[in-house]
């Protein structure tokens, strides 16, 4: 008797399908929401073949088939192609489905707002989302690529620097980023960033004393600037 390896099926069919519509031609070709209902319906397709001829528990899936089709019928007859707006909607949809636990559903959402929005501050955010869903499947290269762009479109939202680091200590390379960022000061005495890194590298690690040196140093050559407030009132919960 063949056996049928359905893991391995059913992963080629989902990806294959999601791959498609992901693609930028199909995009261009339909609307957003047209390209959203597609997937919504091929993901149900996949289900339910999964369930009825391969005796798969898609029972996960079909939650997140609801979910999705019941978001989409909420949007209603609101259509509108402005990538701005469809990114911030995507960016919402990967919200629900990480506070589900549904971090796949998630990635492709934040991706798919990286994809209309890619370049702006705005998309820091999506970028810092699509790192914590990729963190919490232990993820942790990918985690750090999406922290990166987050952190390079936003620089000084501490936040972002601060998942950056997690990822970093999951990965076990702390010491070699502040070996780099050391190097860099002494290259530039005036590398703000570098110092704001090394000062909450120093703060996770527990190191007061060496946090609050280098957070200082950010305070002293850069007093007007909007994070610097919250920089002093970290330098002072780190004196108690």
């Amino acid at each position: 008797m063949n056996i049928i390896n359905t893991s391995k099926l059913k992963k080629s069919r989902c990806g294959n399908l999601y791959n498609l519509f992901l693609e930028p031609e199909f995009i261009n070709r339909t609307g957003f929401y047209i390209k959203l209902f597609c997937l919504t319906l091929c993901n149900g397709i996949v289900c339910v073949s999964n369930r009825l001829f391969l005796h798969l528990n898609s029972i996960r899936q079909l939650k997140v088939l609801v979910l999705t089709i019941s978001l989409f019928l909420c949007q209603g007859a609101a259509f509108t192609v402005d990538s701005a707006k469809n990114a911030v909607w995507h960016n919402e949809r990967g919200l629900f489905f990480l506070d589900l636990n549904y971090h796949v559903a998630a990635i492709k959402e934040f991706q798919l707002a990286i994809m209309l929005n890619p370049e702006s501050e705005v998309s820091a955010t999506f970028y810092n989302n699509l790192g914590r869903s990729y963190y919490k499947i232990k993820d942790y290269d990918s985690a750090e690529s999406a922290f990166k762009k987050a952190v390079k479109l936003k620089p000084y939202y501490l936040k972002f620097r601060e998942n950056l680091i997690k990822a970093y200590k999951q990965k076990n390379i702390l010491n070699e980023v502040v070996r780099k960022h050391n190097k860099l000061i002494a290259q530039d005495k005036n590398n703000l960033q570098s110092y704001i890194m090394l000062g909450l590298i120093y703060k996770s690690r527990g190191n007061n004393e060496f946090a609050v040196m280098y957070l200082k140093k950010f305070v002293m050559l850069a007093p007007e600037f909007e994070v610097t407030r919250q920089i002093k009132q970290i330098i002072e919960e780190l004196k108690e």
